[in-house]
């Protein structure tokens, strides 16, 4: 976090809009994706499925799931926050796409039975949703930074 504090510090001094740092949450591959064909709205279901297929008799069929440790992002996505928020710098300018929360109840659409962590090129609307969060983000910014710089001038 000191590099991001001090590019901050470094941009800060050559941008009216700021200099925001935005993270985002890491979601985790799901057993089977290519058994989905639909999104799912449970992300606590998606969580269960998710503990089940990489312990016990699935764990035996597809031991390189828990190479990857996939049941610990979230926990894992927890600390990166807690270390943003309680990082102890007044003035740290971030943003944090929950992209856990997206992706995990997206597990229709990936690769391959080899890649169920990655989106495939041709169906974007995954990374298109991180996008459009992004977007929303920085376009919040920019109008506040304008709100604030008429109220001043």
């Amino acid at each position: 976090l000191k590099y991001v504090r001090d590019w901050q510090e470094i941009c800060k001094k050559d941008s009216l809009l700021g200099c925001p740092f935005v993270w985002r949450t890491t979601p985790p591959g799901m057993l089977g994706c290519m058994e989905y064909n639909q999104p799912m709205n449970n992300i606590t279901r998606a969580e269960e499925l998710l503990v089940a297929g990489t312990s016990g008799a699935a764990a035996h069929l597809h031991p390189h799931l828990d190479k990857y440790h996939w049941t610990g992002f979230r926990e894992q996505n927890l600390i990166a926050e807690e270390l943003l928020t309680f990082s102890g710098w007044d003035g740290l300018d971030y943003e944090i796409i929950d992209g856990y929360e997206i992706g995990i109840t997206r597990p229709d659409n990936h690769v391959s039975e080899k890649d169920c962590l990655h989106h495939p090129n041709e169906n974007l609307d995954v990374p298109d949703a991180y996008n459009t969060v992004l977007l929303h983000y920085l376009l919040s910014m920019a109008f506040d930074r304008e709100k604030m710089h008429r109220s001043l001038g």
